[in-house]
């Protein structure tokens, strides 16, 4: 199994504990993994992202910051990937 395959993998099956045993979960234990964990998911999507039209990607970006205010993390990613992009 490629290493792309097995990081899909892993993803899979930690939305699926999550999905399935919620009650039993540690947030902070989640949390720690969603900030640390997954840069090369974040790799991957802001690649994909930066081969949308320019106009698009503005209104995306502006879309989820707004939707992420809850998320300070998140938000600070989005606006970094903004700035860097126009």
């Amino acid at each position: 199994m490629s290493d792309k395959k097995k990081e899909k993998r892993k993803v899979i099956d930690f939305r699926n504990i999550l999905t399935h045993k919620y009650f039993g979960i540690d947030a902070e234990a989640v949390l720690n993994i969603a900030k640390n964990n997954l840069d090369w998911l974040e790799d991957l999507v802001i690649n994909r992202f930066l081969q949308v039209e320019k106009n698009k990607r503005e209104e995306v970006l502006n879309f989820l910051i707004e939707e992420n205010e809850y998320l300070p993390f998140v938000k600070e990613k989005l606006e970094k990937i903004k700035n860097d992009s126009f």
